[in-house]
């Protein structure tokens, strides 16, 4: 299934040029994130390496099978958030071939329209509450994102990070 297949199958009858313009809409709230340096200053591959380490701990926690209380619970931090952003920022792939095992049925049948809608949430909570001159001993106490909002990240990386030419 091609790019404009896929994504029109999301929104039903609506015209590719319209299913381009929305995605394209969608894809600029994350790029206009400012990250800490930290993060930014560090190469491709460390980034790379460092989101996978999220998504092995995120998929060992196996919250698929937790109670949803533990999904919500906020023990997830900003620094760990900030990776999981700068990959997106970074463009490159980051495919998770086992991501239908892993997360929630409530976030992998998100319509594209709610998981826009959640990912622009998430994206307004960092810039409220992430102070990226604190730099990396601090955020990586600012233990304020949920496993839901991981998912949800996770979840974005993997179905749209490479359709952003």
């Amino acid at each position: 299934m091609g790019f404009f297949d896929f994504f029109s199958s999301l929104f039903g009858d609506t015209k590719k040029s319209e299913v381009s313009s929305q995605f394209n809409e969608f894809l600029k709230d994350l790029k206009l994130i400012k990250l800490p340096e930290e993060v930014v200053m560090l190469t491709d591959k460390v980034v790379l390496e460092e989101c996978k380490e999220i998504y092995s701990t995120y998929k060992s926690i196996d919250y698929k099978n937790s109670n949803k209380k533990r999904y919500e619970d906020k023990e997830w931090n900003s620094w760990e958030v900030s990776y999981l952003m700068d990959m997106y920022n970074r463009k490159k792939d980051f495919k998770l071939h086992d991501i239908s095992e892993v997360l929630n049925e409530d976030v992998l049948e998100l319509s594209f329209d709610d998981l826009s809608s959640n990912i622009r949430s998430i994206v307004k909570k960092y810039e409220r509450s992430v102070d990226m001159t604190r730099g990396k001993h601090f955020l990586v106490k600012q233990k304020i994102w949920t496993a839901r909002e991981i998912s949800l990240i996770l979840l974005y990386l993997h179905k749209f990070n490479m359709f952003d030419n």
